[in-house]
């Protein structure tokens, strides 16, 4: 009740907080949980979701249903709505993740964070569907913002992986030239310098032919 008090002298839309309590249950059947610890305490989330719906339903007979103003709310709850779906990912729950990146993305295109994590939430699966995911997300987040350092990061390493040397190098570089100060500037100077060392071998190879 406090919330939806709060909503209210706020000016939101108040058929707003139903949708969170919908969308809880929505994951809460995807999981097959019987309840999320967060509302442990609480009513169940049908109950809660009645009774906000009964809350709204009085509120429009007192001819006093509030000011419309979902955008403001969408915009304060943005990175709400990322940091939720990186906790999810570093939770394992990575299809979860996944599943509410894309659906931000379609509300909020052109934010290379979005991708990024949509990225990291892809390679964690670790499959290769999942890493050509990855990488795509990746790319996009650099095609949004060059300077975006952790996709950068990941391209590189990625592509080290993936025997991609010459690529790896220049995105490891790049990503050292935005981050003078990195605090895993010394491990990613070790794949620069084993991209180098390929490099020089395989130059030298080539000399001898």
């Amino acid at each position: 009740m406090n919330g939806f008090l709060l909503m209210e002298q706020a000016g939101y839309d108040l058929a707003e907080s139903v949708k969170l309590f919908e969308q809880m249950k929505r994951e809460i059947e995807e999981d097959k949980i019987k309840e999320p610890y967060f509302f442990g305490t609480h009513p169940r989330i049908m109950e809660r979701i009645e009774s906000y719906r009964g809350l709204i339903a009085s509120r429009i007979e007192k001819e006093n249903p509030g000011i419309k103003n979902a955008e403001v709310f969408q915009t304060r709850i943005k990175k709400l709505l990322l940091d939720n779906a990186q906790l999810d990912s570093q939770a394992g729950r990575y299809e979860r993740a996944a599943s509410a990146l894309l659906r931000y993305i379609e509300r909020y295109s052109g934010e290379a964070a979005a991708y990024y994590l949509l990225g990291e939430a892809n390679r964690q699966q670790a499959d290769s569907d999942h890493d050509k995911k990855a990488r795509e997300n990746y790319l996009k987040a650099i095609s949004l913002d060059s300077a975006h350092a952790d996709s950068l990061k990941m391209l590189g390493i990625m592509s080290f992986k993936a025997g991609e040397k010459t690529e790896a190098k220049q995105y490891l570089e790049r990503y050292l030239a935005l981050n003078a100060k990195a605090a895993d500037r010394a491990y990613i100077e070790q794949y620069i310098k084993a991209c180098e060392k390929q490099e020089l071998e395989k130059n030298s190879q080539g000399g001898g032919l």
